[in-house]
């Protein structure tokens, strides 16, 4: 975490209360002219430590710093170091974590217990110069080659062992529609924020934890959700191709079935191993690359004593081990599992242990019949890991929480019979936003919830997190999983804002007094989540952090110095807001149907919706100001922020208009006059309902859903905001089209309310993550949307000097753009997007970043241009193409290969 630093200053406010201590030394340093220090024979994560420094001294200055070997002397270096020392403290959460700043013989030293606290400590140093790490990117003060730096010296201990991100699919905005690329973007944001664990959950629709019972079969296993294909619609909105975006929104696609690009055109089940090959090489990342713990799960149905599903069962769980580089394996109880019991034996016929061990459970909410089910598959699970991969660890988790579906009831007594070494790591509480903190319009219907869904443990004031948690054994590792974003409830609207620091502060303080010694968080989005993620993540580190002082430091990374203080107060006030800002919930995410509202939550009510007009209008006027275009990021930043606020309030006034009615809410005046109209057409008075259709159309043309829809657009900015985009329009979208034709139809005028336009929202470059790590013969893509059609391309300049490669962005499809470089040569590179015409007054910076390449030195060249990227399916950025993996299938006499093609 970034300590602020001035010239002034010696001891500085250090955001993680577990170090020890933090100061700026009096002497300072001039950036640009420091030299990198590693040693030749250091481990990878400590040279990269090495790399990462040197990528963001050119950043911030613009000049590659020098390297030197570590045997020789001198000063004005930054010395990078692994391994025992006196300085590093021997306790904390996990003292093989633990790292140092200090200033040695004139030196910046950097130095960690073991590698990856290493490359943690660079982040740390690398804070301290003003950079900003978050989910969707970084954010970075000006260019300048004079920049000085003090000399920090501090000393961190985490405060929570496990500090992690459970990504979810199954929703268009998720990794669903992530290709190759995305998963390292991803990766390296959480590494850069000091998080350590990454771990994905599989459905048996899913690809990931597949099983290939012969060559052409997957089982438990279908490709990824495209926009338009059948594959795990089971929460999502029919298939509606991206082609049908409104208002010209269609433009930020490259493609009508848009969609994660591995796997598009391919026969089923090669898709599903291409898939499953994506997340190997995602998860082989991660665990080699940035030191990550790995972990891959999937769900138990049935009865284990069932030996078909249990040799199924047995082959899964091997194939799942041998394939993918784990530390980690999730076993998952279904959803719904604890409180939906279908059938249930006697009591008496269950074996005295689980009777014993479990009597404590309310029998009016749970089954010892699940309970003895669970305990069987996961023995079962225990002794092949034991069998076949024993340094992988058993994770036991499902939906719990103490108001919904509770499976973390189970843990007291799962305690007392599962090894200690197994660990519980639940889904807890799917609105983080406690009971008793709940607006007072809600607290009704949760109220009445709650009457229906008793608990073993029931919600208790001031208790966050699941109190059987607090009664574990000491040594039980528990990791409770919060939701960064939920998909139902009054967090329900994953096209909208879901502010959740204020909600995770308590929970996080509360899990650390019941002995969690780990915390994770449950997303589908990214960049939309980059405030409670890194909130958690930092707090892993400062249990003292509070969410003023967090947002003081976030608005001061996006916005600059002299913006900070007054959207830190804006942020503020935004998540006191709650939900939406607007205070409803809007669209249920977990639901094939769409309603515009939940019923049960309310609708915002118009004081709020102007009040959130008058501060979209004072944002977009700071991004036009002075101050903004000191800081890189601030006019993008305010503009993205204003945008949410017009997407907010032109939906919600849209759906308040046009939506039917929604339970008890009284909204929908227009949709009201509309079936009134179209009950006059069937009795026959058609010029009266004609004439009233047109009234009607007349009354829509004044709502502000053209500018809401194409203000969300503006935003999108990675590949979870573009599937958030399409959700939008496959939503709301497809609901306005539709109200609209029922207009046309009644009115005879088929040109009424066009909404299938060009773009006219003003133009548009957005650039997509790119990694800073890639390898040898991996290629990296260069994506970006332009509107209008411009003529740019980017351009890579090697670190040592040397002919500047320019690459143009080549049309995908619609307004989407791509340029793809496939290095030849280890290096470091230094990159920008940039439009083949002069940039305009007053336009927002183009994206710039650098890319270190490593691999194996090739004989000459520095890279390779792909001149004609391809239409999808397009797997240039695929790092896994003539890779050979083995994949053990069961009932084959060896390994086979998969590849790509």
């Amino acid at each position: 975490m970034l300590m602020k630093i001035t010239q002034r200053l010696t001891v500085v406010s250090c955001l993680l209360g577990s170090c020890v201590f933090a100061s700026a030394k009096d002497s300072d340093y001039e950036l640009g002219a420091a030299r990198i220090v590693t040693s030749t024979n250091a481990p990878p994560l400590t040279k990269r430590a090495g790399e990462e420094l040197r990528g963001y001294i050119h950043r911030l200055t613009g000049r590659w710093p020098g390297v030197d070997v570590s045997s020789e002397p001198g000063t004005g270096r930054i010395v990078v170091r692994t391994g025992p020392d006196a300085r590093l403290p021997k306790d904390g959460a996990d003292p093989s974590q633990n790292f140092v700043l200090y200033e040695e013989n004139g030196n910046q030293v950097v130095h960690g217990a073991t590698p990856v606290a290493t490359l943690w400590a660079a982040y740390e140093l690398i804070e301290s110069w003003g950079v900003g790490f978050y989910l969707g990117g970084d954010t970075l003060p000006a260019l300048d080659p004079q920049r000085r730096v003090k000399m920090v010296e501090a000393v961190f201990k985490p405060a929570l062992a496990i500090r992690g991100s459970l990504p979810w699919c199954n929703f268009a905005d998720s990794p669903t529609s992530w290709n190759p690329q995305d998963y390292r973007t991803f990766l390296e944001q959480m590494s850069r924020q000091k998080a350590n664990f990454i771990g994905f959950h599989s459905y048996d629709q899913e690809p990931f934890a597949s099983w290939f019972p012969n060559a052409s079969t997957a089982a438990a296993g279908h490709p990824l959700m495209t926009a338009t294909n059948k594959y795990q619609r089971h929460w999502s909105p029919p298939p509606w191709g991206a082609g049908n975006g409104l208002f010209g929104t269609d433009q930020f696609f490259d493609r009508d079935d848009w969609g994660s690009e591995v796997g598009a055109g391919m026969e089923m089940t090669q898709a599903v191993r291409a898939q499953q090959q994506m997340m190997i090489d995602a998860l082989r990342y991660a665990h080699d690359e940035l030191g990550m713990k790995a972990c891959m799960g999937f769900e138990v149905s049935g009865d284990s004593a069932d030996p078909k599903l249990s040799a199924n069962f047995i082959n899964r769980l091997k194939h799942v081990l041998e394939v993918y580089p784990l530390d980690y394996l999730w076993i998952w109880q279904p959803e719904a599992g604890s409180t939906h019991h279908k059938e249930r034996k006697p009591e008496s016929e269950l074996p005295e242990e689980v009777r014993q061990n479990f009597d404590y459970l309310d029998r009016s909410v749970h089954d010892l019949n699940e309970a003895s089910r669970m305990l069987g598959w996961l023995r079962l699970a225990f002794k092949t890991i034991q069998e076949y991969k024993p340094a992988v660890k058993l994770v036991v988790s499902g939906w719990g929480g103490e108001q919904y579906l509770k499976f973390s009831d189970y843990y007291p007594g799962l305690d007392k019979v599962l090894p200690k070494e197994v660990i519980f790591s639940a889904l807890e509480q799917i609105d983080p936003l406690h009971l008793e903190k709940q607006p007072e319009w809600s607290k009704e219907w949760y109220g009445r919830m709650k009457s229906k869904n008793k608990s073993t443990y029931p919600v208790r004031p001031g208790s966050y997190i699941s109190s059987a948690y607090g009664q574990l054994s000491p040594e039980r590792q528990r990791w409770p999983i919060l939701w960064f974003e939920s998909d139902g409830y009054r967090n329900g609207d994953q096209t909208m804002p879901q502010p959740n620091v204020n909600a995770f502060a308590p929970a996080l303080s509360d899990a650390l007094a019941k002995g969690c010694q780990g915390v994770l968080g449950i997303h589908w989005r990214t960049r939309n989540v980059r405030d409670v993620a890194g909130y958690t993540w930092r707090f892993g580190w400062d249990s003292s952090l509070t969410p003023e002082r967090y947002f003081g430091r976030y608005a001061r990374d996006f916005y600059g110095p002299e913006l900070a203080a007054s959207m830190a107060e804006i942020h503020a006030k935004l998540e006191a807001f709650g939900s939406t800002y607007a205070g409803h919930s809007g669209t249920m995410e977990c639901a094939k149907d769409f309603k515009w509202f939940q019923s049960w939550f309310g609708v915002p009510e118009m004081p709020r919706l102007q009040e959130l007009r008058t501060l979209q209008a004072g944002l977009q006027s700071k991004a036009a100001g002075p101050e903004a275009a000191a800081w890189p990021s601030a006019a993008m930043e305010l503009g993205d922020l204003a945008d949410t606020l017009q997407w907010v309030t032109g939906a919600t006034e849209t759906g308040l208009a046009i939506a039917p009615a929604c339970g008890y809410i009284k909204i929908g005046s227009l949709n009201q006059r509309l079936l009134a109209a179209e009950g006059l057409a069937k009795k026959g008075d058609q010029e009266k309902a004609k004439a009233e259709a047109v009234a009607i159309a007349a009354e829509v043309t004044k709502l502000p859903f053209p500018q809401a829809l194409t203000a969300v657009a503006r935003t999108s900015r990675t590949r979870g905001e573009l599937g958030m985009l399409l959700t939008a329009n496959q939503r709301y979208g497809r609901y306005y089209a539709e109200f609209v034709d029922r207009l046309r139809k009644l009115s005879g005028d088929a040109s009424l309310l066009t909404y299938k336009t060009p773009w006219s929202s003003g133009e548009v470059h957005n650039s997509f993550p790119v990694p800073n790590q890639t390898a040898v013969g991996q290629a990296v893509n260069f994506d970006a949307v332009l509107i209008p059609a411009r003529a740019s391309s980017v351009e890579l300049m090697p670190s040592g000097g040397g002919e500047t490669l320019r690459l143009p962005l080549k049309l995908m499809g619609g307004a989407y753009h791509r340029a793809s470089f496939t290095p030849t040569n280890p290096g470091a590179w230094s990159w920008r997007l940039v439009p083949d015409k002069q940039t305009k007054p007053g336009e927002r910076p183009w994206a710039s970043g650098v890319l270190n390449v490593v691999g194996v030195v090739g004989m000459a060249g520095m890279g390779e241009i792909q001149n004609d990227p391809p239409l999808p399916p397009a797997m240039k950025d695929n790092p896994f193409k003539d890779k050979q993996t083995p994949l053990v299938e069961a009932g084959l006499s060896g390994p086979v290969t998969l590849r790509v093609e």
